[in-house]
């Protein structure tokens, strides 16, 4: 093996910073995989997405909330919660019950068959979650979860860096 002259390697320009691990690419690639591998698990046990498992789990919790209270929960916009309630609705899952002082508002609740695909639905993501996590020790996943929590108040927070009104951070600035 010949040692190749150091002023014949080329250095990484200094103005540049490193780019450092693809966290959005991997944060995408790792959703995408998951929902990808939940959706044909849940639709082969129980035919529902992970979608409608989110929305059935949020309504179980919050028993006749609205379907406003639903996309904010889920963080999905109206236009996307009204299919959704729909095919949960045509599937039988859960149903709407009119507000009794506003004839434009219903409150959704699950039905028997809605329950029975929750509790059909646990089992699964208690053991996708354990799977997940095994081989990281406690404190790892102390900061699994600390780092998850904190992209999605980051994301949420309109001030910081990932706002579209923010300004961009010097190492996002060579995409503009």
């Amino acid at each position: 093996m010949t040692k190749q002259d150091p002023s014949q390697v080329s250095a990484r320009p200094a103005s540049k910073p490193s780019r450092g691990p693809k966290l959005f690419y991997l944060l995408d690639q790792a959703h995408k995989a998951l929902f990808k591998a939940s959706d044909r698990r849940l639709k082969e046990s129980g035919g529902i997405t992970s979608a409608q498992q989110g929305a059935l789990f949020y309504i179980g919790v919050n028993d006749g909330c609205l379907l406003s209270e639903l996309a904010f929960g889920l963080s999905l916009k109206k236009s996307a919660i009204t299919g959704l309630v729909n095919r949960l609705e045509k599937a039988s899952l859960i149903i709407r019950l009119e507000d009794k002082t506003d004839k434009r508002a219903h409150h959704l609740h699950l039905t028997d068959k809605g329950r029975a695909a929750v509790s059909a639905a646990v089992p699964y993501l208690i053991s996708t979650n354990q799977a997940l996590l095994a081989p990281f020790s406690p404190s790892e996943t102390e900061v699994i979860v600390r780092f998850l929590t904190h992209v999605i108040k980051l994301s949420a927070d309109e001030a910081s860096p990932l706002s579209s009104d923010a300004t961009p951070l010097p190492i996002l600035q060579e995409f503009d």
